[in-house]
This record gives structure tokens, sequence and C-alpha cells, in this order.
């Protein structure tokens, strides 16, 4: 559904901001930037856990994609 996307997105926001240390703004872009298109450019994390946390962010979030888009097939079936 459509909330726990937002929910998605809001854990990777807050992740960034506070364990990067980036503006919201920047912490908003590349969790959508790396959520949707797999995108490691700039910003990159600078360390191995926050590296590992994309791996597991992309990995969730293409299901949780997926799962959005069921819904919304049903809704419109």
């Amino acid at each position: 559904s459509l909330g726990s996307y937002a929910i998605w997105i809001l854990i990777g926001v807050i992740y960034y901001k506070f364990v990067e240390n980036w503006r919201y703004s920047t912490a908003f872009f590349y969790a959508i930037e790396a959520g949707l298109s797999i995108g490691f450019c700039d910003p990159t994390e600078r360390t191995d856990p926050s590296r590992l946390f994309t791996v597991v962010y992309v990995l969730l979030g293409s299901s949780v994609i997926v799962g959005s888009l069921g819904g919304l097939g049903n809704e419109l079936l």
C-alpha cells in the first residue's frame, strides 16, 4: 500500500539523516534514488555499515514497491 511505501522512504530518510549526517533534502533524495534505481552515485555512503544498510534497503524496497503496485492493481480491478 501507499502507506508502507511512505514508511519505507521515511526509514531511509531518517537513517541517512542521522547516520550519514546529511541534510533532510539530501537524505530524501538518496532514499528515493537508491531505493528506486539502485543509483549508487553522489552522495555516497562513507561507511561499510551504511553501504550494507543501503543494500538491504534496496532489497526490501523492491518488495515494498511490488506489494504497493499489486495492491493498486487489485483496487483498479
